[in-house]
């Protein structure tokens, strides 16, 4: 296409090399071009906004009263584009097409002129107007003296970052939220399981930042700021600048001092933030020296001749005789030391280097310091990184909660009910290392190296330094999936009022010896056929595509804080997302300990109830957070499970749920790995964003036949109403496979009364602002993480408080702590349990006797039955055997079929014991005992056998139903 300029002619080259464009279209024509070039010429006219028509700008609008016309950049490219339409080059082919688009100044004469005339008249109006406000300000300032100056200062007002760590936004009311929520009815809010906080150290840095990547494609303003405070490259500064002298708040330039305006820091260091972020080649700095391209081994020699002398203490000497034995002299040197000369046949190790095929990983941001968050150097130098990694995830975690002090916990709940589940696949790495590695070379390595290697090391200095709790020690061990476990063994701790709050996660590291067994066993992709394909390093995981190649290592932590859903209204912690189900699950037989199986699909049935028992079904999952190793063999068995669960949840054919693969971001952080893939689900499900893998550059053609899955390549918004649930799940080493749902809170907030919704909003509102000042207190003063001096009690009161469970902390300066006396009764309005044991099938049944206890006059007999819904028979021979065709339709027609059926055999085994009669063996049906509904509630219909043996008396009924358990009580009374 040639473009050529108008009659609006310039001076110079610019202008003639245009005009010279005008011959083409008709020499393409006389020298025969036309066969192989198709020309379009495009004659452009007065152009707005260009660095060429600037100054010519303010005559445009009187130019067009002229009847002309003039175009701004966005116009002129819209008509350039146009004369690429494909019915112009369609025309073009055959002859030269040359468009007008000047504007219509080939017919006004004397352009010049009147262009001159029209400056001129803008000169003196501007004049005019200039002489008039200068007379009013020498008038305003005789009248107004020195504030007359104020209209000609210039404020200068430069955007402000807003670091915003708001919670999540609450509706009005309950009712608010029913347009998501599908149950009704109250919830039994201490075995409703809620995560209220999460944190996590990873290569994005954040949680907050990593979603930036993850869901937007970059970083806004203030996610630049907090990755440039992490890396160091700024810090802030309150008090007098050095080179000035001038007192200055905001933030420096951390080699310079120099002050940097906020809009400037994403310009100035993003680049820098962006190389040093994320996925990228292995940064020798941050793995003490390690390098792929240089990996070293030792090998063994036997020397051929003998030694020099080398100059060594008497102690050393010694070492090498006892060694070496007669391959070694050793004579006193004039030193005073000893001289020492290894002889011919001696072994000596030998340093080797390879280049190592991997050499990229997920990392953490280069110039993480956990000393910048506020831990003291002592314990920096002394405890493994994973485990500073996790103080820092796991205040984070908290401080999102609105808890800025941990003992607060203890004002609401005994030390006994908070515990930890947090867990590792390998542990302290860098500690393994330098125990086997280091020790060996003889360097200088703590002496007490050796608990930092211990797995549970990790979450025990979490309760050393910052909670100080007595309660569940759950530490999982399950490789790649240990975060996932560590939620269901957490869950099911509240759940079974063992705890009510708990802190759950997991944490792994990269090294150099992890790396290259991972190698050997073929697990991780290559960097040297990746980048031999001409892929960077930021592509080397690619989950769900052909080209996938095995998983890409990293390094982080992630930590949920999890609570009963009545501790956390209580205490008024924001709620984040329900937790609706959880489940961990072996495979099968087989001699491959990486190889992925289908076990997870165990938890078809149970997930379907416990997705039931929230009104929802397999239409309401709106997205789902695969494991997504970028293995062939994981992502094709992890599409096969999720395919069938949603066969069996009934999900609709045309529905495909949006998948989220994480790993392509952050790549696989082993432990910590499901841990972020949670925390990117909730984050998903508050916005209801499901972020793509913007590695697809396609999808792998085995994948296709998952017609339940939809593997965006780019970020969906979707409503809240399409998206207000999730699916997590993750698949380790060793034959541990786990599964997660997770809920918009609204769901729960929805069964709240009224009264109760409102008075836990107002509960809520000063945490809010405890978590924006703590936040911020991380920039200003770099004291995210304020580890405790002493536990929350003294000495003397400790053995007091263990035994006391009803004993409650108070407010005692800026902290909480126990206080003499101690309460010696639950708080007033909430009655708590003295044993965290009780089985909740007893809490179920005492709740079912006690509904019947205002009804029963004189009993005759009692029968109580309890079932597990999951362990129920699902034959037909045993149905037809037990129940009438009226309680098979009935069952049938339940959102939940099995746990109906369990209910009603529940009330079929209690009535006969209740009856009292004998027994005829566990064969015997029970289908003469028939359960009715009715509107007063669940009944018998006697007939047979059983109505002769209830002759005279009849049977009340009272059914209940929790989680995995269902109870039936039966009471033999009078007619």
């Amino acid at each position: 296409m040639l473009t050529c300029p108008s009659l609006l002619r310039c001076k110079g080259l610019y202008s003639e090399s245009k005009i010279g464009l005008e011959t083409l279209a008709n020499r393409s024509i006389s020298e025969g071009w036309a066969e192989y070039v198709s020309v379009t010429g495009c004659i452009i006219g007065w152009v707005r906004g260009t660095g060429l028509m600037d100054g010519n700008n303010a005559v445009a609008e009187q130019i067009e009263k002229l009847g002309l016309r003039t175009f701004s950049s966005t116009e002129m490219a819209f008509n350039l584009l146009g004369c690429l339409h494909p019915v112009m080059v369609a025309t073009a082919q055959v002859e030269p097409i040359v468009a007008d688009l000047g504007g219509g100044f080939s017919r006004l004469p004397d352009l010049a002129a009147k262009t001159a005339s029209i400056r001129a008249k803008i000169y003196d109006e501007a004049a005019r107007r200039r002489a008039i406000a200068l007379d009013s300000a020498a008038d305003f300032l005789v009248t107004k003296g020195s504030a007359a100056e104020a209209l000609h200062q210039t404020v200068k007002i430069e955007p402000r970052a807003l670091h915003d760590f708001s919670f999540p936004k609450l509706e009005a009311s309950p009712a608010d939220y029913l347009r998501i929520a599908k149950a009704r009815g109250t919830l039994d809010l201490d075995k409703t399981v809620v995560v209220v906080g999460f944190g996590e150290v990873g290569p994005y840095g954040s949680s907050r930042t990593r979603w930036e990547i993850e869901a937007d494609g970059g970083l806004s303003l203030t996610g630049a700021i907090e990755l440039a405070w992490a890396m160091g490259f700024i810090k802030h500064h309150s008090g007098a600048l050095k080179a000035t002298g001038k007192t200055y708040v905001g933030w420096v330039e951390a080699k310079s001092d120099e002050p940097i305006a906020d809009r400037d820091v994403k310009a100035k260091f993003e680049k820098d933030i962006l190389a040093h972020t994320g996925i990228r080649v292995v940064e020798p700095e941050l793995f003490r020296g390690y390098d792929p391209a240089r990996k070293g081994f030792q090998q063994e020699i036997e020397i051929l001749h003998d030694m020099e002398p080398m100059d060594v203490s008497a102690e050393e000497a010694d070492k090498y005789r006892r060694e070496h034995g007669d391959k070694v002299d050793v004579w006193a040197a004039p030193s005073g030391g000893m001289y020492v000369q290894l002889k011919r046949g001696a072994r000596i190790y030998v340093p080797q280097s390879i280049k190592f095929s991997r050499n990229v990983a997920g990392q953490l941001p280069t110039g993480w310091d956990p000393k910048r968050y506020g831990i003291p150097e002592d314990i920096c130098a002394n405890v493994d990184r994973t485990a500073l990694w996790t103080l820092v995830a796991t205040t984070e975690a908290l401080v999102s909660a609105g808890i800025t002090d941990p003992y607060e916990i203890y004002k609401f709940v005994h030390p006994s009910l908070v515990g930890t589940a947090i867990g590792s696949g390998m542990g302290g790495m860098e500690s393994l290392s330098k125990m086997f590695t280091e020790r060996r070379q003889n360097l200088d390595v703590q002496k007490d190296i050796l608990q930092e290697t211990f797995i549970n090391t990790i979450s025990a200095w979490t309760q050393l330094l910052l909670m100080s709790s007595s309660g569940p020690t759950l530490t999982p061990v399950g490789a790649c999936a240990t975060a996932l476990q560590s939620v269901a063994i957490a869950s099911e701790a509240i759940r079974a009022g063992k705890a009510s709050v708990m802190l759950a996660g997991g944490v792994d590291d990269y090294s150099e010896e992890g790396a290259y067994e991972f190698a050997n066993m073929g697990a991780t992709v290559s960097s040297v056929d990746e980048a031999a394909k001409g892929r960077e390093p930021s592509e080397a995981s690619r989950p769900t595509t052909s080209s996938r190649a095995g998983f890409l290592e990293s390094q982080g932590v992630g930590v949920q804080v999890l609570m009963s859903a009545a501790t956390a209204l209580e205490m008024g912690v924001p709620i984040q997302a329900v937790v609706a189900y959880t489940s961990t699950h072996t495979d099968k037989q087989g001699r491959s300990v990486p190889a992925p199986g289908h076990g997870v699909m165990a938890a078809a049935e149970p997930l379907k109830r416990g997705l039931a028992e929230w009104g929802l079904d397999g239409d309401s999952i709106g997205a789902i957070s695969i494991h997504g190793t970028s293995t062939n063999a994981n992502d094709k068995n992890e599409s096969h499970v999720y395919q069938e669960l949603f066969r069996h949840l009934g999900r609709s054919q045309s529905h495909a749920v949006p998948v989220m693969a994480q790993k392509w971001l952050v790549g696989h952080a082993k432990g910590g790995a499901a841990a972020w893939a949670l925390n990117g689900l909730i984050q998903s499900t508050l916005t209801a964003t499901v972020p793509g893998n913007r590695n697809a550059d396609d999808i792998a053609p085995e994948l296709r036949k998952f017609t339940y899955l939809l593997y965006a390549s780019k970020t969906l918004q979707r409503t809240r109403e399409d998206h207000n649930a999730g699916l997590v799940t993750s698949f380790g080493f060793g034959q541990v496979g786990g599964i997660a749902a997770i809920l918009h809170p609204g769901h729960l907030f929805a069964r709240l009364p009224e009264q109760d919704f409102q008075a836990y909003a107002a509960r809520r509102v000063p945490r809010e602002g405890k978590t924006h000042a703590r936040m911020h207190a991380m920039f200003t003063s770099n004291s995210l993480v304020r580890v405790k001096d002493a536990p929350p009690y003294s000495d003397v009161l400790q053995d007091e408080v263990m035994i006391n469970i009803h004993a409650r902390a108070q407010p005692v300066g800026d902290s909480y702590a126990f206080v003499a006396p101690l309460a010696t009764a639950p708080p007033a309005g909430k009655q708590q349990s003295s044993s965290s044991s009780a089985s909740p099938n007893d809490d179920l049944a005492q709740g079912a006797i006690s509904a019947l206890a205002g009804s029963i006059g004189q009993v005759q007999g009692v029968g109580i039955d309890a079932q597990q819904v999951s362990a129920f028979p699902a034959d037909e021979a045993f149905l037809r055997r037990n129940f009438t065709p009226a309680e098979i339709e009935y069952c049938a027609s339940q959102p939940d079929p099995t746990a109906a059926r369990a209910r009603r055999w529940a009330a079929k085994e209690a009535a006969f014991k209740a009856l009292g009669v004998a027994g005829r063996g566990a064969a015997a049906p029970l289908i003469d005992f028939e359960v009715v509904s009715s509107a007063e509630g669940p009944s018998f219909r006697l007939t047979g056998e059983a109505a002769a043996a209830a002759k005279g008396s009849k049977l009340l009924l009272s059914i209940s139903h929790s989680g995995d358990t269902a109870v039936a009580v039966v009471h033999r009374v009078p007619a």
